[in-house]
């Protein structure tokens, strides 16, 4: 059983072999690290994501203009000039957002 001493006596002395890990769990002495994998997601899974997304929203939530270009499709420029005929409403924070029923509503006004 290493013990702190032990590990001082090595950093200070020694240094032929390194001390134990704290956990047990290896024998170099640092801390496993897991893979992390950072890949972007592929177009395909984003369009799945925002299908279903678009899908749980209900006539009562509220989003953003940066929300309402993401849920639904078309050029983010034209559903930004689009976004003048909806009713927005104002929190406390000072935040505009849109209320989705009204989205829908404006949607099949057009149509």
């Amino acid at each position: 059983m290493r013990t702190a001493k032990h590990d001082l006596d090595w950093f200070i002395d020694d240094q032929t072999e390194p001390p134990g890990s704290p956990t047990g769990d290896n024998d170099t002495g640092y801390m496993e690290v897991p893979d992390i994998d950072f890949d972007r997601p592929s177009a395909a899974e984003v369009r799945r994501h925002r299908r279903q997304w678009r899908a749980t929203l209900n006539d009562a939530a509220l989003l953003t203009a940066e929300e309402v270009v993401e849920a639904l499709p078309g050029r983010a420029t034209t559903i930004r000039r689009w976004l003048d005929r909806v009713p927005r409403y104002r929190l406390p924070t000072g935040q505009e957002v849109y209320r989705w029923g009204d989205i829908l509503q404006t949607l099949e006004r057009v149509a």
